[in-house]
């Protein structure tokens, strides 16, 4: 993929997808009201195909209908279904996104947790009687009866909005968000082409560039008007979220605001702007002395102090289209935004093949939250009283933060260090997470904070890791922190399943939250010597050993700069432990030989430990498995994808090919798997796996395949993804007589790296 611009954490750009390729969102327009005509006309039209295909009612395209509603009901304007009129609003009532209308809806018994809402935005639409939901009101078709002035100016010209004073057809509004008095704009076409116009709440409409010119209680947005986007100066709705300020449907509250301007984006609420003097934030003051009210940033106007600024473009939902508006200021830390009221809060602008580029915009704070240091929590459910944090996203172990690029950027400079901490990001919206920012944020260490390499070195405080540096060379050091407040200690049960129990390490390892299983509270180790010979676990007897999890991504999408805490992990308490290491079969039948690896820090040695272990449960070699799950329903924790989507086998590590027999129908054989890539793959760490390797296994990246194979990407449509292992080639030399054309094709970004790589491509693969 080229380099592109994408959206914030959690703020996806209207009309931007983050390839930045998808069409800008459905312009809704104007609808017949819902009606349906009632009778077929009868006509047959031989070289009309009627269009019914999942539809109720309305028009078939070809002069007939696919249905009739029944009195009092309305057709939908997907027509999959009718509507009773009861339950819609009228002309002037509020309408808009709620928890039935998303683009994504909630699925708890979905992996994914979402699924695309086939009736978005359609929905909008249909929760009202007479038309259209337009800017958060429930409109109507109508005609223009007077339209020979200029509104606002009363230049001798139409302009597509009905004249002021001319009684029309929006008179009989009810009362809503923006009260009964309405008028007729063109919204599409005009009024000599059998435009179409639409009942939009009173304003002076007076063209404009900037609110300042727009009479008291109205501001200046867009509009659509005669099929273009026009700055008018608009009626604020009553209790209206001024510029800046957070805007639309809020799931955590099920409430809407809607934006004085009329234009709400998902960073907040916009409006159109001649300069940085038109965006100015409520709490920007610039006081004598050239300082910043309350934030002390230097400036010499109230625009410096400004959290938004006059941007080149912005993305409108609604209108759809891009404008000359305001924009939240960028950021690296809260002193950046100068008012008061707005922290700087992450985002990610650019990915590329190897890195994730992250940057900040400034956004609303939480009124009445915790400042920067205090004590936080956000854990619903635990029965302690929740305490967010002013800066909405950084309550991080208990304590308030916010971005930085260095320390002094920090509230508490002598306890916080500007550290970085791997997040999530959502970036279409349907709140999955797509990929993972490395975010540089202030991290409470506390008043030691002296290095360490396990707890015995610290004198106060708890050895814990923790991250910093430039994307791409993460640093992982370990540190004497202050535990967070009401942390447990090592071998606790922690995360969903125990409450929201955290840890004084700030690691709760293997912690399952779909399914409310606990993890355990862990401690970082260089060898088994550092943890516990046994010991319990809730009521679960077990012993420890020393295994690397990754820690950081580095902030990137590959895999091969990933940095590796070893931890100690709890295994069944009767294993043995005894040594598989080059028979990788143990004296015991019902244990399994584990390949225990450890890596990066705190040890900074590659050693890989071959361990007898006694599975609880899971399922034994051979079985059948989820190949696109962890393994966790194997006994051996390993199970290898096949050929087939989605099947695989529950398998083991290995010696050698007669290891394997019997497994993944005879066809596995003993070969290495990379377990830590590496930039150089001859310092890459692999184990012995039983596994189906050559051509069309199913894999996510190159561990997946043979040393002879990569991943490749053999879909041939842009939007979806077949990954599969095929053989690696530099020429066609390097390639087999039944697939002799060495290619270039899309590999597994997170292994490949680049954009293409070179494969002998198959014809084809089994579905």
């Amino acid at each position: 993929y080229p380099e592109r611009d994408v959206p914030p954490v959690g703020d996806l750009v209207p009309g931007l997808d983050v390839a930045g390729d998808a069409p800008l969102p459905y312009d809704p327009g104007v609808r017949d009201p819902g009606t349906d005509p009632g009778v077929d006309s009868g006509r047959v039209d031989s070289g009309c195909i009627r269009d019914c295909y999942a539809k109720v009612c309305g028009s078939d395209r070809c002069g007939g209908t696919c249905g009739t509603c029944p009195a009092a009901t309305a057709c939908s304007a997907d027509q999959g279904r009718c509507i009773l009129q009861s339950s819609q609003k009228p002309l002037g009532g509020a309408c808009g996104q709620n928890a039935t209308c998303e683009p994504f809806l909630r699925d708890p018994f979905s992996r994914q947790g979402t699924y695309a809402n086939a009736d978005w935005p359609a929905c909008l639409n249909d929760q009202c009687r007479e038309g259209d939901c337009i800017h958060g009101v429930c409109s109507r078709a109508c005609r223009i009866g007077t339209d020979v002035v200029q509104n606002g100016t009363g230049a001798p010209f139409s302009d597509g909005i009905e004249d002021p004073g001319v009684a029309g057809e929006c008179g009989d509004a009810t009362d809503g968000p923006f009260g009964t008095e309405f008028t007729c704009v063109q919204r599409v076409g005009t009024e000599e082409r059998g435009g179409q116009g639409v009942c939009l709440p009173q304003s002076s409409f007076a063209p404009c560039t900037a609110s300042s010119q727009c009479p008291d209680g109205e501001s200046c947005g867009y509009v659509r008007i005669r099929d273009n986007i026009e700055a008018r100066c608009l009626r604020a709705p009553g209790e209206a979220a001024t510029l800046g300020a957070t805007c639309g449907f809020d799931a955590r509250t099920g409430g809407t605001r809607l934006c004085d301007s009329w234009n709400c984006t998902t960073l907040g609420c916009t409006a159109a702007c001649d300069g940085p003097d038109a965006c100015i934030t409520p709490g920007a003051v610039c006081q004598a002395g050239g300082r910043c009210r309350d934030t002390g940033k230097a400036c010499v106007g109230d625009a410096d102090c400004s959290a938004w600024t006059c941007s080149g473009q912005i993305a409108l939902v609604e209108p759809a289209g891009y404008v000359v508006g305001c924009a939240p200021r960028d950021c690296q830390n809260d002193l950046e935004c100068g008012d008061p009221a707005f922290y700087c809060l992450h985002r990610a602008v650019g990915v590329t093949l190897d890195t994730i580029r992250t940057s900040g915009r400034c956004a609303p704070r939480l009124p009445g939250g915790a400042l920067g240091g205090e004590s936080c929590d956000v854990s619903p459910g635990d029965l302690v009283p929740d305490r967010p944090c002013a800066n909405q996203a950084y309550c991080l172990d208990g304590r308030c933060g916010s971005m930085c690029a260095r320390d002094d950027d920090c509230p508490v400079p002598g306890l916080q260090r500007c550290g970085r901490i791997d997040s999530p990001a959502d970036v279409d919206g349907d709140g999955v997470s797509d990929i993972v920012l490395s975010v540089p944020v202030c991290l409470w260490l506390g008043p030691s904070a002296e290095s360490c390499a396990a707890q015995p070195d610290c004198a106060q405080g708890t050895c814990t890791p923790w991250a910093r540096g430039p994307v791409g060379d993460i640093d992982v050091g370990l540190a004497c922190m202050t535990p967070p407040e009401g942390a447990l200690p090592f071998g606790s049960l922690c995360g969903a399943g125990a409450s929201g129990a955290t840890c004084e390490t700030r690691a709760c390892l293997d912690e399952r939250a779909d399914v409310s299983v606990p993890g355990v509270c862990s401690q970082p180790c260089r060898d088994g010597a550092d943890c516990p010979a046994a010991s319990f676990v809730g009521t679960r007897s077990v012993r420890w050993v020393c295994e690397s999890r990754a820690f950081s991504q580095s902030g990137t999408v590959v895999l091969r700069d990933d940095r590796y805490v070893s931890w100690c992990v709890p295994v069944p308490g009767a294993s043995s432990l005894a040594s598989c290491a080059g028979s990788a079969w143990c004296p015991d039948p019902d244990e399994v030989c584990r390949a225990v690896v450890r890596t990066g820090a705190p040890g900074g040695v590659d050693v890989i430990d071959y361990v007898c272990i006694r599975p609880e449960s899971g399922l034994p070699v051979g079985g059948t498995c989820n190949a696109l799950g962890d393994g966790s329903d194997c006994a051996t924790g390993l199970c290898v994808p096949t050929a087939l989507y989605g099947v695989g086998y529950c398998s083991r590590v290995c010696g050698d090919d007669l290891d394997c027999a019997g497994i993944a129908g005879g066809a596995a054989i003993c070969s290495p798997r990379v377990v830590v890539p590496r930039a150089d793959p001859a310092e890459a760490l692999a184990v012995p796996v039983c596994r189906p390797v050559g051509t069309c296994i199913h894999c996510k990246d190159d561990r997946d395949c043979d040393a002879h194979s990569r991943c490749a990407n053999l879909s041939p449509y842009s939007w979806m993804s077949d990954l599969r292992c095929v053989p690696a080639c530099e020429s066609d030399l390097d390639c087999p007589q039944e697939s002799p054309t060495c290619t270039a094709i899309r590999g597994a970004v997170p292994s490949a790296g680049t954009e293409t790589i070179r494969v002998c491509l198959q014809v084809a693969c089994p579905g």
